[in-house]
């Protein structure tokens, strides 16, 4: 296992999104310089940096060294390598403008490339695909996410592509190719944060308390990022986006050759590649999985049960999973559920948190309408508690999707750096 002495592992700690509750790169611009070239002295801590919220958020880090210890041992077993640019003349030499806060970077590939003269330095997935020649990729979306496209796996096997980041669970955020200057909404399109909302294709519409999370999202300037269904969820809160005047932070993903909805001019668009030999639910599954990895919290509006047009009950999977997904990466989830015919709201932060949610449903008082859907839907017995019914295939829903998780979670972390390349994420 590649070693880090004392002081790097301090650089990681504080400069890095790879721990819990990771500064953010405005609190990192208020450290002294003097953090990232000698030890923190804990008796000078609170004298250097003026903010007491900083002060503990910088302690709460420090003491999270075994942590730090088993993520620096995934990181290793994923073929990944942890570079520090004041140190590497030659990396920060390839990155122009790179910004003084920056002192990690995340690199996945081939790291001889630095060396190349005539590398090409691309910043897009799709600038990627075209380049025919070694290449410097600076990360536009997770490592974890790019680690699976077939394209990508082929370059870095054939050690023809270094891929750089100064975010492990994200796109790279403040890295800048040759050449090339951001004006200033460029920048501020990087550094915003992002929500990936979601929720079921039955919704017909926004009820009012969604409403009014959509518009703090547009007060607070926060891009989204969504799904292109023409119907549910998706449809209604990208027409809520689009009235005039429409947000313009919107990030419509799909695996189609373009989106399924009208996309307005100032939105984005993003074709999420996929293999063609999987069903088209496990397509879209992957364009969640991306979003849900890039966003950094999560907006579900979820709906749980409904009768699927065999008449037999059917769980909101797709919501669940997503919401599943997020909060095992540590992001926090409004989620709006429907209980008892009332929509309620619960802000997640942990799995623990949604699985008391789920419990609730077994004291769920439900109407004459949901009671006849769920005793006359298939392989219902007339005689069996509705309630209990609804409960026990959420909850069955929920274990099985979080099982599913956890276990692409392991695999992850128990595989050699070759077969990582095909599970990464």
């Amino acid at each position: 296992m590649k070693t880090y002495d004392e002081l790097e592992k301090q650089i990681i700690m504080l400069y890095s999104d790879l721990l819990t509750d990771a500064l953010t790169h405005e609190e990192r611009a208020l450290l002294p310089v003097s953090y990232s070239q000698a030890l923190i002295c804990g008796n000078q801590l609170a004298q250097e940096v003026a903010n007491d919220l900083l002060v503990m958020k910088i302690r709460r880090l420090m003491a999270q060294g075994m942590r730090l210890g088993n993520e620096l041992l995934k990181l290793e077993q994923r073929g990944m390598r942890i570079l520090f640019p004041q140190k590497d003349t030659q990396l920060a030499q390839r990155l122009a403008d790179l910004d003084p806060t920056i002192q990690v970077i995340f690199a996945l590939g081939n790291e001889k490339l630095l060396d190349d003269p005539m590398i090409s330095v691309v910043s897009d997935y799709h600038a990627f695909c075209q380049v025919q020649r070694p290449t410097l990729y600076l990360a536009d979306r997770p490592l974890s996410v790019l680690a699976r496209y077939a394209g990508v796996i082929q370059s870095l096997l054939a050690e023809n592509t270094l891929i750089v980041s100064d975010a492990y669970r994200q796109g790279a955020q403040h890295l800048t190719p040759i050449g090339k200057k951001l004006n200033k909404a460029e920048v501020k399109k990087r550094v915003g944060k992002k929500v990936f909302i979601s929720g079921s294709r039955t919704q017909a519409e926004i009820p009012s308390e969604v409403q009014k999370s959509l518009e703090l999202i547009m007060a607070q300037r926060i891009s989204v990022l969504i799904g292109d269904s023409e119907k549910g969820v998706d449809k209604e809160i990208i027409d809520y986006f689009r009235m005039s005047p429409h947000y313009p932070e919107v990030e419509l993903f799909t695996i189609k050759s373009k989106p399924r909805v009208k996309l307005e001019p100032s939105w984005q668009a993003r074709f999420v590649e996929t293999d063609s030999g999987l069903k088209p639910q496990q397509q879209q599954m992957m364009k969640d999985r991306l979003m849900a990895g890039e966003a950094d919290c999560g907006l579900a509006i979820f709906n749980p049960i409904t009768k699927n047009r065999y008449g037999a009950i059917q769980v909101s999977s797709g919501t669940l999973r997503n919401t599943i997904q997020m909060l095992l990466e540590h992001k926090a989830v409004k989620f709006f559920y429907v209980y008892g015919g009332q929509l309620r709201l619960a802000p997640l932060k942990s799995i623990d948190g949604l699985r008391s949610v789920i419990a609730q449903y077994r004291e769920e008082t439900l109407s004459r309408q949901e009671t006849e859907d769920v005793l006359s839907s298939k392989g219902v017995n007339p005689t069996d508690d509705p309630a209990t019914v609804r409960h026990e295939k959420i909850a069955k829903k929920f274990e099985e999707l979080l099982a599913q998780e956890q276990k692409i979670i392991r695999l992850s972390e128990q595989t050699s750096n070759a077969e990582q390349l095909l599970l990464f994420g």
